[in-house]
């Protein structure tokens, strides 16, 4: 956090003190990080030299609701009413409950996911499902590893090309526990025959747990 911090206040071009920006709160975890975070966020004051736009301010709010589980709900409802356009209000109103400090409103998201209609927009899906995933929270989230594995046939057969890889990458990324790898291994017991080319997806995305 320091050595990125010192980066984000001298470095001499902006694009590097915008990426160890980025970087620093992706991975901003001590309380004096997270507290400088979120003075940042309220007060909408970029550091010195650094450019930030509306996606990084609501990135930002997404990862200072789950840190800050007591302000989660002020966070969003803050955040929301910044938001200007249209279309950001809904994709904001649609990922942020994803980051709810409410587990039950978290299971409700993972639920709506399991809907096709509800992955029309797949950046937002794959988004929301990243959050529900996110390592601050896996220990919660080992529920959803199986659920996501099983829909996969569907997400493939209603989603883009792509998006099957994006869905796991999504689910599993954050994960870094064995109970997470037992999942796995539970579901590729279970599932012997499953498709090949989506069991390769499954096995690419899970490679950093065995």
């Amino acid at each position: 956090e320091q050595v990125l911090w010192q980066i984000v206040a001298t470095a001499e071009q902006p694009q590097q003190r915008l990426q160890a920006f980025r970087y620093y709160r992706s991975i901003a975890r001590s309380p004096e990080a997270v507290g400088r975070l979120y003075a940042l966020w309220k007060d909408g004051k970029a550091p010195a030299g650094c450019s930030l736009s509306e996606n990084d301010y609501i990135n930002l709010s997404y990862g200072l609701a789950i840190q800050m589980p007591d302000k989660a709900d002020e966070i969003v409802a803050t955040q929301q009413a910044r938001i200007t356009n249209p279309d950001r209000k809904r994709q904001y109103a649609f990922i942020s409950p994803s980051v709810s400090p409410r587990k039950e409103v978290r299971d409700s998201v993972f639920a709506s996911l399991l809907v096709a209609g509800n992955r029309r927009v797949e950046p937002w899906a794959s988004a929301a499902l990243s959050n529900l995933n996110c390592q601050l929270r896996q220990k919660e989230a080992i529920g959803y590893i199986r659920p996501a594995l099983e829909a996969m046939p569907e997400v493939q057969r209603t989603g883009d090309i792509f998006f099957p890889t994006a869905w796991v990458r999504s689910l599993l990324s954050a994960h870094t526990s064995k109970e997470a790898r037992k999942e796995v291994d539970a579901f590729f017991t279970a599932h012997p025959d499953f498709p090949l080319m989506l069991s390769n997806k499954i096995k690419q995305q899970a490679s950093h747990l065995y």
